[in-house]
């Protein structure tokens, strides 16, 4: 940042601008310090809150310092989360590597890991011979129950006569190009179809 926009910036914000300067940063986005900023009100705001709760939890008319390291100390333990020690991580990691890794079987093509884990299995089961043949009898039946019911369905419509609709004049006559029932479709065969 240009140290000609630094001075018509606020005082906090040119405070921020000079800790992220002494920390070695050159280049940034003029949000970061927006951010730096609300991010400093924030934990501000929420550690005096909580020292005043302290406070008053203990009687006090005032906060005192001593309110405020607390604030800060639990806040730590809530907010913050501490990495483990260097040296707790260097005994888990020499234990867990205590352990040999299983040898490599000297297989070719690409290893892959056991068939229960890979998505290579098949998802479609076999029937055997007596499970098709109850399949395909139970399937026969059901045709043949439709084709009972059509029949039906075909002899019960034979004695209705079939309603056909057609034009009493076209378009291109200058009629009214009405429909008009035939009462028997064998009679449309007798109409020309222009």
């Amino acid at each position: 940042m240009a140290s000609s926009s630094t001075s018509s910036m606020p005082q906090d914000a040119q405070v921020m601008a000079a800790i992220v300067r002494d920390m070695g940063v050159t280049e940034y986005e003029p949000r970061v310090l927006s951010q730096l900023l609300e991010f400093a009100f924030r934990y501000t705001s929420d550690v005096l809150i909580d020292a005043r709760t302290l406070s008053e939890h203990a009687g006090k008319k005032a906060i005192d310092a001593d309110d405020v390291r607390l604030a800060i100390d639990t806040m730590i333990d809530s907010t913050f989360t501490q990495p483990p020690p260097r040296q707790l991580l260097q005994e888990l990691a020499k234990e867990k590597n205590a352990v040999a890794l299983p040898p490599i079987k000297q297989a070719y093509g690409a290893r892959l890991p056991n068939d229960r884990f890979c998505l290579l299995q098949p998802n479609y089961r076999w029937k055997n011979r007596n499970e098709i043949r109850n399949v395909s009898s139970t399937i026969s039946s059901q045709r043949s129950q439709t084709a009972q019911a059509s029949s039906q369905h075909q002899s019960q419509s034979a004695k209705q006569p079939n309603v056909v609709f057609q034009l009493t004049s076209g378009p291109n006559d200058g009629g009214s190009g009405q429909k008009r029932k035939v009462e028997d479709a064998s009679l449309d065969e007798d109409y020309d179809h222009e």
